[in-house]
């Protein structure tokens, strides 16, 4: 039969060695540069440091927090530029179409923007704008969906084209923007 004694009697004078490697005293020394040293080794030119509990803090209870449900009266629109495509390039002298698709359809008080560098440039119910008068370069085209306190309901992702112009034509015009339907 298996006795528990011989097994306690070894596990008994293990967790005193256990337990006197972490209650073991640590040592200062400081050479003739100046240079301070800790160690655990003990040594005639060295003092016993008396350590302190060590610092520690409570663990905080983190809240856990949960989005809002979405309002079942604002629907969650699909909203994404067609046209122009991504990269391509178009006329800065000439009007061009900015043609997008959105599902579902808009609620009465809710209105298409087309922000083209950012930058507001028309709002409107329709999904088509003609652009017009670019400045030579890269420019940003995306839509976002407001409701009637100007929020932001959804956007499509952003479409980056580049606006040509020959160059001996070029001329300061203003970019202009119209909704078209």
């Amino acid at each position: 039969m298996n006795h528990p004694l011989p097994k306690l009697a070894l596990a008994i004078p293990l967790s005193f060695v256990i337990s006197s490697s972490v209650l073991a005293e640590v040592y200062k020394h400081v050479d003739e540069n100046g240079k301070v040293t800790y160690t655990d080794t003990p040594s005639t030119d060295a003092e016993a440091v008396e350590l302190t509990e060590p610092n520690s803090l409570k663990p905080v209870a983190i809240p856990v927090r949960t989005a809002p449900l979405p309002d079942p009266a604002i629907p969650t629109y699909r909203l994404r530029i067609s046209s122009p495509s991504p990269g391509s390039s178009v006329s800065g002298l000439n009007s061009f179409e900015v043609k997008g698709t959105v599902e579902p359809s808009l609620k009465p008080n809710h209105q298409i923007q087309l922000l083209i560098d950012s930058e507001n440039h028309s709002s409107s119910r329709s999904t088509s704008f003609s652009v017009s008068g670019l400045s030579r370069g890269e420019h940003t085209l995306q839509l976002t969906i407001i409701d009637e306190n100007d929020t932001l309901l959804n956007s499509s992702p952003i479409v980056t084209i580049i606006a040509t112009r020959p160059g001996n034509l070029i001329t300061e015009k203003e970019t202009s923007v119209t909704p078209t339907d």
